[in-house]
């Protein structure tokens, strides 16, 4: 064993003690997590940026369901979001948000979405998760923002920012 250790490199040796170390393993684990996102983050929104709704300014995110029931009472598994029904308070000026249990949209992965160029190099389409039927609506996944970091107040989804 001693003579592995004196024949090493140095690399060899620096990835050891590494390896060791539980708290840097984990922080490399979710530095390389983040570095994942930002690289693959056209295909990981489940809009693209310039998606806009101005009903749907201050809509909350919506949460992923796992479990729907039909008229019938029958349960199945469908990955989905519930749509949501919107009032305006006209005392307040406030717009309120409700899930709507009658309109569900179903997500799907591998879906296609709005188009995007890919790394700025390929034009395509699909997104890793989002609505099956464009036509069921866009659904607000990652909720909408009125307030946008260095730009202007457009609604635009908050996921894609």
């Amino acid at each position: 064993m001693r003579a592995r250790i004196e024949n090493a490199s140095y690399g060899v040796l620096i990835w050891r003690r590494f390896k060791r170390h539980k708290l840097g393993v984990l922080g490399a684990f979710i530095t390389g997590a983040i570095y994942f996102v930002a690289m693959f983050s056209e295909f990981l929104a489940p809009h693209g940026q310039g998606t806009y709704k101005a009903r749907d300014v201050y809509a909350p995110p919506q949460f992923v369901r796992f479990i729907v029931e039909d008229q019938a009472g029958d349960r199945r598994l469908q990955l989905h979001v519930l749509g949501y029904k919107s009032s305006v308070d006209y005392d307040s000026g406030k717009r309120t948000f409700v899930p709507d249990p009658r309109k569900i949209i179903p997500l799907g992965f591998w879906v296609q979405g709005d188009p995007y160029k890919f790394w700025g190099l390929v034009k395509i389409d699909p997104t890793f998760l989002g609505p099956n039927k464009v036509e069921a609506g866009p659904g607000i996944l990652g909720g909408a923002q009125r307030w946008v970091p260095f730009g202007n107040s457009r609604g635009r989804i908050g996921v894609t920012r």
